[in-house]
Parts: structure tokens; C-alpha cells; sequence
């Protein structure tokens, strides 16, 4: 579709030039002409180039005619104008797909047919033409009202909307104001300008469509949103929102039409727009009460304060049919009945606390949301997150839930965070003393945002020079970590008793214990680690520790090593015991890569222990 056209005369014979104008989609015909090679509508931003006219002027126009016919979207080749006549199609959503031209002599016959060189007037009543800006594909052709405006079934986002009307007479218009990714409500557009943004990347997510003038009084204008991930949604009419807020969903495509008022207007059973539902969770605490309600993301309890989750309520308010229903484990009772509507699931009064929780959505709700929750448990911290009347927290093993945590999502949205052992019925194991799927859980969090890999290595060899990840830096905004500072800090953050380790003194090859350095000696680790009964096993070479099948995401790697050769600490972080791969930090930074030790890698005089 043309959105410009330039022309030039070459060989020029006298004076003189040849000048043209376009009437651009939702536009008009341009102000002034363009002439000698300068772009026509250049500036028209995606708009359609529905009509032109050509002239000549000076010594050129004594000498020659020029004629010219356009190719129309949808009627073909027009008959030839000529001398400022008009050539194109002056309404609907059809442009020019080209355009032709020629000089004939002063006087001389037309190059073809003349007849149907302009097609004025618009259709009986008012009709609309929209244009859409999708993904990857630029401007599309504009289409009329009822057709598809974007793109459906191919995933790409609708990224701004222009509309216009026709033959609504004087004074009536159409506007589209679009609710933008990162951006929010904009202000309405009408034409030529457009609702959205262009090279911006963003998603248009909801609109509004609003008629003004006479046109408003004798129509209603009713729309609705291809949703990805949800489809077409209902039909909004006049300034309603149509689409979705706060979900993170795109808008790929829009229809329009226009109702006389007291018509048909278009039906469906969808609502037309999908914002997030209004969440309210309250926990009574023990030693507390019931708190304050939480919303969507909110935490419900404490954490850090070994204090038990009694009861619960929960409820959601949108304008979608449908509720959220939940069921507690007690402690001493075991799963109760379902409840829902802000009803008290679980005990309060009876000191029992809170072990585990289903929840689920009913109604609407559930066919366009999901309920993502997790639970902060003793010993344990934040579990993995479950969903739909999966189970959150531990049953069987007698440890309370302290704190959880709600999020209602767009349906088929990816988890708000990790989702291994988000439920555990029996006691996990622990790694020096700290719940093991607690350390997995912390590391799987940090795994890729570069809170630890990447982190400088420090050969400092003090607590200030080798505990500071890029993730927590310094006061100076310093970051640096030599191995043990990398396990010491992992560990601690997941209950670990740092002073504990820096008093140990026994186990080390040296006389007197293994010298300085404090709880970032991995000596010390070791010693902590055989005098806590953890349990260690040793191995010659690190292929005999793979072959053991001892080894699980967690544990820590030890490389025992004599006197006069450098140790080295960090964590199995394979997915299977035979799974060769260690986060540690080694020169020159943090990283997950094979087990080796980097002082080391020939693996004479060391031993390799692998600690749980």
C-alpha cells in the first residue's frame, strides 16, 4: 500500500516543474503540494494514500498535459485526470497500490480511458475505517468497520490503533485512547493521529472507542479485544474499557462497529475486559491475632519469628462471576472442608497451627485466572510456589507454615517464582545443618539474575573483601568473593550459624587450627562440619565422587588438600548425582561449571569430600 509517492521530469526541454498532492487516509487532501523529487505524505506516519493530483507549471505546462491514473486495493486502475484533476478513491479503507504517469503533448489525446478517474462520496450513512500497527509487520492496510484490525493466531502484539469516520457529516468524529504496556491510559487520538506508539516496542493492552458530535446521538460504537492467550473477549460499547490492565497481556487484533441506537448490538458471554481481581488474605498469627489483610503478592504471617499461621481467610472481588476456595491442614486435626468467601479456614484459640493449604478458583474466575500461592515453613523458609488446589507447606512431618503468600495471574501465565518442592511430606535431609531444599530454593532463585555468578573472585582473605556479591554489595558498592565467602554467604541466608563455623578450629592439617580468615576458611567449614555430625564422605579423584551416586543439588563439595596446596569449597549443582557441574566462585568470578579445584586441576596430594 502506498503511503508516499515523488516525481521528477529528466531531460527538461524549458522551465518549469511538476508538483502533486495526496489525500491521505483519515486525512484529507495535504496542504500544500509537493514538487521536483520531495516526498508526498512522508510525514503521514503509516496513513494511506487514497487520491492524487499532478500539475505542471512555467514553460512545461505551455508545452505538455500531464495524465496520470491510480491502481486502487480494491477497484483496480482508474480512468486517466489530468491538470490538478483528482485520481483515487475518496472513501472507504482501500489505498493506492500505484500510480502512473505520463506527459502528452499540449492538446493531445489522453493515454486511456478517462471515465471513473475518481470515485467521490461515501456510502449512505456513516461507515469506519481502521488501521492497525502490529509487531514485526509495520502499518497494515486499513480495513472497515467488523474486519479484523491486527493480526489473530500468530502471536503478534497490536501496538497502536487509528480510526476514522465517513459520512457522518460535519462535526461527528471517532476517537481511540489505548492502554499501553508500561505506559498505561493514553490520551484519545482521533484521526490522523493514532492510539498507542510506533518503534517503542509496546503492546497495546485495552481501548476505548468514543464517538463525538451529531453522529453520537443516532449511533453507539461497540468493540472488543483479541486477547493473546484468551481469544476474542466480550463487546464494550461508548468509552468502555475493552481488553486487559495490569496482566501483562497484548492486544493482537480489534473489531468495530457502529449500531444504530436501539439495535442489535453484538453479544458475547466473555467480559470485555480482564483486569486483576481484588484480593484480600488475612492470617491470625500465634502471639499475634489476625493481622491486617494482605493484597494480590502480600504476605499474610511472619517470617524470622518461629511463629505459627492459626487460621486463615480469603476473597476476591471482580466484576468476572466466581470465587476463591481454600482448606487448611491443622495440626492434630488434618485437612478440613473447603471453604471460600472470607470464611476461617483452620483453628484459632486451640494453639494448631497451619501445615499446609490447597486453593483454587470457581466460577469465571477460573477460566481466565490462575491462583499461584507458597508457604514460608519452619526450618524450611519460602517452599515453591503451587497453583489450583495444588498443595502448599508439609503434611506428615509436624512443621508449621509461618507466613503465606497469594498471586492471582492472567490464565496460563508462567509461575511468579520457582515451583520445585512447593509441597514436602516428609523430613528433608539438611546440608550442615540448613534445610536443604531451603539452600536449593535460595541458590535457584539467584541462579540467573546475576546476584551471584559473576561476582569478582577476591583473594583478600578477609571478611570485608570476600562476602559481597554483585547481588549485595558493599557500602562503597564494592562486590568480591573468595569460595568460602560464596558458601558462606548462601548458607547463612538460609539459617546457617556463621559463628559457629568461625570458632572451629579442628580438623585442619596445620598445629593449632587452620589460622585465619574466620568463617571464609574452608578449613573451618570442614571442621564445623565433622564436629556438627554432618555427614562426609571422601573420595580420591572427583570421577569417583560422580560414580558414587551420593552426590544431590546442594551439598556442599569439599577439595581436602595437603599443606602446601590451596583447598577449595563450593556446591554440588548437578541435577543428577553423575551430573558434573559445581557453583562456586573461582578465578576470576563466581560461575557454575565442572567440579575442579582452580589451585588444583591435576588433583595431586587433595581428597575430594562431599558434605550433606
Amino acid at each position: 500500500m502506498l503511503g508516499s509517492v515523488a516525481a521528477t521530469v529528466d531531460n527538461l526541454e524549458s522551465d518549469g516543474s511538476v508538483s502533486y498532492r495526496g489525500l491521505l487516509l483519515g486525512s484529507g487532501w495535504q496542504g500544500e503540494p509537493s514538487s521536483d523529487g520531495a516526498q508526498l505524505g512522508a510525514s503521514g506516519g503509516g496513513l494511506q494514500l487514497k487520491a492524487v493530483r499532478f500539475g505542471l507549471s512555467g514553460g512545461l505546462a505551455e508545452r505538455y498535459d500531464v495524465w496520470y491514473r491510480s491502481c486502487d486495493s480494491a477497484r483496480g486502475w482508474t480512468g486517466w485526470a489530468s491538470s490538478g484533476e483528482p485520481s483515487g478513491v475518496e472513501s472507504g479503507a482501500s489505498g493506492l497500490t500505484a500510480v502512473q504517469v505520463a506527459l502528452v503533448a499540449k492538446g493531445g489525446a489522453a493515454p486511456g480511458p478517462t471515465e471513473g478517474a475518481f470515485v467521490s462520496g461515501a456510502a449512505s450513512g456513516p461507515a469506519l475505517v481502521l488501521q492497525g500497527h502490529v509487531a514485526e509487520r509495520g502499518w497494515l492496510q486499513a480495513v472497515g468497520g467488523g474486519e479484523d484490525v491486527g493480526t489473530t493466531g500468530r502471536g503478534l502484539a497490536l501496538q497502536a490503533v487509528r480510526a476514522s469516520l465517513e459520512g457522518a457529516g460535519e462535526g461527528s468524529s471517532v476517537s481511540v485512547a489505548a492502554h499501553v504496556a508500561g505506559i498505561g491510559w493514553q490520551d484519545a487520538a482521533p484521526a490522523p493521529s493514532y492510539a498507542g506508539t510506533v518503534g517503542q516496542g509496546r503492546a497495546v493492552q485495552a481501548v476505548r472507542v468514543s464517538l463525538s458530535g451529531p453522529v453520537s446521538d443516532s449511533y453507539d460504537v461497540w468493540y472488543r479485544v483479541h486477547a493473546a492467550g484468551y481469544g476474542w473477549l466480550g463487546w464494550a460499547k461508548d468509552g468502555e474499557a475493552a481488553g486487559t490492565e495490569g496482566l501483562g497481556v497484548q492486544a493482537e487484533a480489534l473489531q468495530v462497529v457502529l449500531v444504530e441506537k436501539g439495535g442489535d448490538a453484538p453479544s458475547s458471554g466473555a467480559p470485555a475486559e480482564l483486569s486483576v481481581p481484588s484480593l484480600s488474605l488475612r492470617a491470625h498469627v500465634s502471639g499475634v491475632g489476625w493481622q491486617a489483610a494482605v493484597g494480590n503478592g502480600g504476605t499474610a504471617g511472619t517470617t524470622g519469628q518461629s511463629r505459627a499461621v492459626e487460621a486463615i481467610t480469603a476473597e476476591v472481588s471482580s466484576p468476572v462471576s466466581g470465587g476463591l476456595s481454600y482448606s487448611a491442614h491443622v495440626s492434630g486435626v488434618g485437612w478440613q472442608d473447603e471453604v471460600s468467601g472470607g470464611a476461617v479456614a483452620g483453628t484459632t484459640g486451640q494453639g494448631r497451627a497451619v501445615e499446609c493449604v490447597k486453593m483454587r478458583l470457581t466460577g469465571g474466575l477460573s477460566e481466565y485466572y490462575d491462583v499461584w500461592y507458597r508457604a514460608y515453613v519452619q526450618d524450611y523458609g519460602w517452599l515453591g510456589w503451587a497453583s489450583d488446589g495444588a498443595r502448599a507447606g508439609t503434611t506428615g512431618i509436624g512443621y508449621r507454615v509461618e507466613a503465606l503468600q497469594v498471586r492471582i495471574l492472567a490464565k496460563g501465565s508462567a509461575a511468579p517464582g520457582p515451583t520445585e518442592g512447593a509441597y514436602r511430606d516428609v523430613a528433608d535431609e539438611k546440608v550442615i545443618g540448613v534445610p536443604r531444599i531451603r539452600l536449593v530454593t535460595w541458590l535457584t532463585q539467584h541462579q540467573y539474575d546475576g546476584y551471584y555468578v559473576g561476582t569478582p573472585y577476591s583473594t583478600g582473605f578477609s571478611i570485608p573483601t570476600c562476602t559481597y556479591p554483585n547481588g549485595e554489595r558493599r557500602w562503597d558498592g564494592y562486590s568480591g568473593m573468595n569460595c568460602t565467602g560464596f558458601v558462606a554467604h548462601a548458607w547463612s541466608k538460609c539459617g546457617g550459624n556463621l559463628a559457629a563455623v568461625a570458632a572451629n578450629n579442628n580438623h585442619s592439617p596445620w598445629a593449632g587450627g587452620p589460622g585465619g580468615g574466620s568463617y571464609i576458611n574452608a578449613w573451618r567449614f570442614y571442621g564445623y562440619a565433622i564436629d556438627s555430625g554432618s555427614k562426609v564422605y571422601e573420595f580420591n579423584k572427583v570421577q569417583d565422587l560422580l560414580n558414587s551416586g551420593l552426590a544431590r543439588k546442594g551439598d556442599v563439595i569439599f577439595f581436602k588438600t595437603a599443606p602446601n596446596v590451596d583447598c577449595h569449597i563450593g556446591f554440588f549443582w548437578g541435577d543428577n548425582p553423575r551430573d558434573n557441574k559445581m557453583w562456586h566462585s573461582s578465578s576470576p568470578a563466581n560461575q557454575i561449571s565442572s567440579i575442579y579445584n582452580y589451585s588444583n586441576p591435576a588433583e595431586i596430594n587433595q581428597h575430594v569430600c562431599l558434605i550433606k
